[in-house]
């Protein structure tokens, strides 16, 4: 239920105004209330206008965003998920752009972490929606009418990576060792890991998955590696681990960071696999938009992490099976 928040404050001062019906008795109310709790809060009485629920979330709007390709009733649960994936995605980067924008405390590092280490895991544990909620066969039917759309066309989740670390840890496994040094940007981003899955493999060429995501963004991320390149998660940390902190605290910060690569490119990507074995290997199928699906997905393939200093050589050996 909304209602207004004055937590932590004489909420005896405020008169009762959740059931009034009027504006001018709304605004009434407002007014008579004491103005200490107003500026505590860097609010003004006539910046106060009644709201309600429906209207603040935009309810009209959010649920009138699905729209089907097919009539297959599975299809909006197709959506719907992938739509709230991407909201998770909005509150993840939210999170990041603060912790990237000037160099945080270790107060806050930690805590916006753990706000990320629960979004990240909010859209694991949810897959069940997707491995359980939808009829194999009308998903094997359905996804065809999708092409060449594909999750992997997620500009959200490709921004995530650019705020995490330096695009050096984000190169595809068989050259990263030859661009581990590389700072140009323009070198850097054409060796990015899912480039490769989006790459026809007979002909080595773009597929339309890949030219449509790189039209629609590739400026995008040309911008996002240079604004990012000096300020990233991963410049922060080694910043705040050259601060005078505690051992225990850089210790915390330590594992705040490796508990955030665990979720996102371990134990998500993991889920999402087991997800897709359940409506694709029967039928020995490609993934939404041609994607070799299994080697895009499962960790051991691709062996990304943001923070491979941070892992043991037998943890990064064995990622796809790494306990925390």
């Amino acid at each position: 239920m909304l209602e207004p928040n004055f937590a932590h404050s004489d909420r005896s001062s405020f008169p009762d105004f959740r059931h009034t019906s009027s504006h001018s008795t709304f605004r009434y109310c407002i007014k008579t209330a004491t103005m200490e709790n107003f500026k505590a809060r860097d609010l003004q009485p006539d910046d106060i206008i009644p709201v309600n629920y429906w209207d603040y979330i935009n309810l009209d709007v959010l649920l009138n965003l699905q729209k089907p390709k097919t009539n297959f009733s599975d299809e909006k649960i197709f959506i719907g998920y992938h739509q709230v994936t991407e909201l998770v995605l909005m509150l993840t980067l939210h999170e990041l752009a603060q912790l990237t924008a000037k160099q945080p405390s270790a107060a806050m590092f930690v805590e916006k972490l753990g706000r990320v280490h629960r979004y990240i895991e909010l859209c694991a544990k949810s897959f069940d929606v997707m491995m359980s909620g939808m009829d194999p066969q009308q998903y094997n039917t359905f996804r065809h009418a999708l092409t060449p759309a594909s999750g992997f066309q997620s500009f959200q989740f490709r921004k995530i990576e650019f705020l995490a670390t330096d695009l050096n840890h984000l190169i595809r496994k068989e050259v990263r060792e030859a661009f581990k040094d590389e700072t140009d940007i323009e070198k850097l981003i054409p060796e990015m890991y899912w480039r490769a899955a989006g790459l026809d493999r007979k002909t080595g060429e773009r597929t339309l998955t890949l030219t449509q995501f790189e039209d629609q963004y590739g400026d995008d991320f040309r911008a996002l590696g240079h604004q990012y390149q000096a300020t990233n998660l991963w410049k922060q940390y080694q910043a705040l681990q050259q601060t005078e902190l505690s051992d225990e605290l850089k210790t915390e910060i330590k594992d705040a960071m490796r508990k955030f690569d665990w979720l996102f490119n371990q134990e998500w990507p993991l889920v999402h696999y087991h997800a897709a074995s359940r409506y694709l290997d029967a039928t020995d199928a490609e993934g939404t938009g041609g994607s070799k699906w299994k080697e895009y997905l499962h960790p051991r393939y691709q062996k990304r992490l943001f923070y491979p200093e941070l892992w043991s050589e037998d943890e990064v050996a064995n990622w796809g099976e790494v306990k925390l």
